[in-house]
């Protein structure tokens, strides 16, 4: 039976989020769709949270909650 990684060991192994550096590396030189790709997600994810805490203020009740940006994305 193979034996499978723990949460911990995950954790371990995984690097850090990829720097700047290497971004800019990654889309220099492909096409613009591929740089459009990168940013759609996490503008318009920042924009629905937005929205919704527009929508809480203004209604003055609280629509913004821990599971609502894994929800967005």
């Amino acid at each position: 039976m193979p034996s499978y990684p723990t949460p911990a060991g995950l954790r371990a192994a995984s690097g850090a989020p990829l720097p700047l550096t290497k971004l800019t590396a990654y889309l220099r030189g492909r096409a613009a769709a591929t740089a459009i790709d990168a940013l759609w997600v996490p503008v318009v994810s920042a924009l629905l949270i937005v929205l919704a805490g527009a929508m809480g203020f203004w209604m003055s009740q609280p629509w913004l909650f821990a599971g609502l940006g894994p929800t967005v994305l």
